[in-house]
């Protein structure tokens, strides 16, 4: 077995902005890796004892696919997974509306609202490419976020300041995979699927192979 070991030191960066200058919030680093395992799942017992694990792998053709779908698509960059659970959110309000009937239709419009402004854009991304050490990515949070409100402020800051400290020290891909193949030892290879979004995360399941490597601020 062919052990891989990377080194991506963490460089940060803060420049002083002008008084009439906006600053970009840059962060870059890598979004996955091809042909790494990963533990993406785990079965613990009664007592939280972990028996058993599953592991999966992004083949080159996933790669390939991933970027080439960024070429024609605008995709979402959040932290946390955020606009995933929104999803998952709506999908469940959908079905609790199905089998509640009605009653129930504006507490759900309420909610669906609150989605909605939560789901403004955090970030964006500015560049991406592939290299031998993994899908490199370059993002850049929305400084207009943080001017919405004191809500929105906060949590720009927290997200910020995260990223800053290292407390979100990875990068995770969102997406819908549609082609996966099982081997005999139940390692799935992830060939193909639909890209979504990249979140920046605590504790990313690749590890370095998927690790924030630069946190900058700089005036514009």
């Amino acid at each position: 077995m062919t052990e891989h070991t990377l080194v991506f030191p963490k460089i940060e960066v803060r420049t002083v902005t002008t008084t009439t200058g906006t600053p970009r919030y840059i962060v870059k680093g890598y979004a996955f890796a091809k042909n790494i395992p990963h533990i993406h799942k785990w079965v613990q017992d009664a007592s939280g004892n972990i028996q058993r694990t599953f592991k999966s792998l992004f083949t080159d053709n996933f790669e390939r696919s991933f970027a080439e779908q960024l070429k024609t698509k605008s995709i979402f960059v959040d932290a946390q997974h955020a606009i995933a659970a929104n999803l998952n959110i709506r999908s469940s309000l959908n079905s609790i509306k199905n089998k509640a009937g009605t009653g129930i239709e504006g507490e759900i419009e309420t909610i669906l609202s609150n989605l909605k402004a939560s789901e403004l854009p955090l970030a964006k991304l500015n560049e991406f490419r592939i290299e031998d050490n993994g899908f490199y990515v370059e993002t850049e949070l929305n400084p207009h976020y943080r001017e919405l409100d004191e809500d929105h402020r906060s949590y720009f800051d927290f997200v910020w300041r995260s990223l800053q400290d290292g407390y979100f020290n990875g990068m995770s891909i969102n997406s819908r995979f549609t082609k996966v193949n099982t081997d005999a030892d139940g390692l799935e290879r992830i060939d193909d699927g639909e890209a979504f979004g990249i979140s920046y995360v605590s504790n990313a399941a690749l590890g370095k192979f998927s690790s924030i490597t630069e946190v900058a601020m700089r005036s514009i």
